[in-house]
């Protein structure tokens, strides 16, 4: 999908096919999944035995004038799939992902942001196929708590991908970041110099090398605590790690030490007016963070 995009961080969008399922918290309120309800036949259907709607030739095509006009123009471009799990495992997707990494190996001017929710199965293909994950593949980890976070990131580590990047959207609580990666045994560690797996002093690296995270939108989005979205910037700065804050979200809160609660700041308050709470210039200035890497 997508000559443009609305995504501030991504040039044009592209799935090779359109449709999902839920995997864990994070994925009640999807908004592709909203497009889906809206319209079956563009955007497929949604669950495990739901029905994935191919990209057309023509879209396939697009996508190599867009990597020959980024080689025209002497710049790099960034394409995130947006509308599907690369990763999501059913036989009848098999030839299909086959062909989408020839695609990025047809595109070496273009940088592609693939964000899966499904981390074990991305080491799992890479094991089974004759595919070597090409350098301009961006392999992104979605996560929305901390057990989300826990159980996926290490599986992210594990794949054999030069790039790996996290996406904290939608932010539903907060989050502690091990960005740190022991050099010794690989494990993510949240100190810079000591492993607490393997009990080694060592020089360790950045487990990522992006951050993205935001609010969820929509007239059902769950609460976003503005400390929540601080730590993340916190923990990304202690590790030398880029932060990209895409929105508060349609339901940020503020916490309030006069009251010892949160306050709901969104729209309709006085405060935030952006209905996705999408405008940094109504934020906090220390939030106000568009990094890229």
């Amino acid at each position: 999908m997508g000559r443009k995009t609305k995504i501030q961080y991504s040039d044009h969008t592209f799935s090779p096919w359109r449709g999902c399922a839920h995997v864990h918290e994070g994925c009640a309120n999807c908004y592709a999944e909203s497009f889906a309800r809206r319209c079956p036949r563009l955007f497929g259907t949604w669950g495990p035995h739901g029905v994935r709607v191919l990209a057309s030739e023509r879209q396939w095509k697009e996508v190599l004038g867009w990597n020959r006009a980024a080689n025209r123009a002497g710049v790099r471009r960034r394409v995130l799939t947006s509308m599907c799990d690369i990763f999501e495992w059913r036989s009848d997707l098999f030839r299909l992902r086959d062909r989408f990494f020839a695609l990025l190996l047809q595109t070496p001017h273009l940088d592609w942001l693939v964000a899966t929710k499904r981390p074990a199965m991305a080491g799992r293909w890479f094991a089974g196929t004759r595919w070597t994950a090409p350098n301009n593949l961006w392999l992104g980890y979605s996560a929305s708590t901390q057990a989300s976070l826990d159980s996926g990131l290490p599986h992210l580590l594990a794949a054999p991908v030069a790039h790996r990047w996290l996406s904290l959207e939608p932010l539903l609580g907060p989050l502690t970041l091990p960005l740190w990666r022991c050099d010794s045994c690989g494990k993510a560690q949240q100190d810079a110099l000591y492993c607490c797996q393997c009990g080694r002093q060592t020089t360790n690296s950045p487990a990522v090398s992006w951050v993205i995270v935001g609010g969820e939108s929509g007239l059902d989005a769950r609460p976003c605590r503005l400390e929540w979205l601080r730590s993340v910037v916190r923990h990304c700065r202690s590790a030398g790690v880029p932060c990209y804050v895409k929105q508060l979200g349609s339901n940020p809160y503020l916490d309030d030490p006069e009251i010892g609660q949160p306050v709901y700041i969104g729209p309709g308050s006085g405060g935030i007016s952006h209905r996705n709470g999408g405008d940094p210039a109504e934020w906090p200035a220390d939030l106000q963070v568009r990094e890229l890497p």
